[in-house]
């Protein structure tokens, strides 16, 4: 059975809600009202028209005061030293216990930062700077350093292929790691012509596998996108020459009509 709230009681709402928490809220309208609601209950009727609150949700109970968070900044942000574990066992010097867990969200909320960082800073001197590696060490190491001149082990040679996400092939055209796709490389090679950054190679029958240069044109950008816009590729290599040739005398006839402007 749905309960019924009296206009006295969404009035009480609408004059005190504003600027309180949902706990504080419940507690009132309990004890004006000699009700027994729970929190949720209360927050569904904040729906009602009329009814504002700035602070829906349950009050934070605050772990820290701000004499403890001002302590903590001074002994680790300012500093710029420290770690999750040294500030955990500070708060319990101060009476406050948390997780590690709870730390780091603690301390991420507060924009205390402890200097640790994981990288080196621009201007850091390497621990190891001016020391040189024992003999010993080196001994050890010596088996699985790179010398020069060594290939890797999985270097792929020069005419290796892959298939893209996208479905193209990718092909290596020289060492150590230029890779080109396949189609764009072998109109330039047939051609002889250097394809520029705008320039698109679009393939006739929509087969990313049939890599033949009789299977591909070359078009600009903007005449790709009319031949998009205007549903003019098909599956059919001779029917897409003929949409490839239409959007090229669409952009012509925009082009004359700027140029008549």
């Amino acid at each position: 059975m749905v309960r019924k709230y009296s206009d006295a009681q969404i009035a009480f709402l609408r004059e005190y809600a504003q600027g309180h928490w949902l706990e504080e809220i419940t507690e009132s309208f309990n004890a004006a009202f000699g009700l027994s609601l729970k929190p949720c209950t209360v927050r569904s009727l904040m729906n009602n028209p009329g009814v504002k609150h700035t602070r829906w949700r349950e009050k934070v109970h605050l772990l820290t005061t701000p004499e403890q968070d001002e302590l903590v900044r001074q002994r680790y942000h300012d500093r710029g030293k420290g770690s999750f574990k040294e500030v955990q066992e500070y708060l319990v010097t101060l009476g406050v216990s948390m997780t590690l867990e709870q730390v780091k969200g603690y301390l991420s909320r507060k924009h205390i930062r402890l200097g640790v960082y994981g990288y080196f800073k621009p201007g850091g001197i390497p621990a190891n700077k001016g020391k040189k590696m024992s003999a010993a060490a080196y001994a050890r190491c010596k088996p699985t350093m790179f010398h020069k001149g060594l290939v890797p082990h999985n270097t792929q040679p020069v005419g290796s292929e892959s298939i893209t996400q996208d479905g193209y092939t990718k092909v290596k055209v020289a060492q150590p790691s230029k890779w080109m796709l396949k189609h764009r490389y072998l109109w330039e090679q047939v051609t002889g012509e250097k394809l520029q950054k705008g320039d698109r190679i679009i393939f006739l029958d929509g087969n990313r596998q049939n890599i033949t240069v009789e299977n591909l044109v070359k078009v600009s950008g903007s005449q790709l996108a009319r031949l998009n816009q205007n549903h003019l590729l098909y599956g059919d290599a001779e029917l897409s020459k003929t949409g490839v040739l239409m959007a090229k005398l669409l952009e012509a006839k925009v082009e004359a009509e700027k140029r008549k402007q």
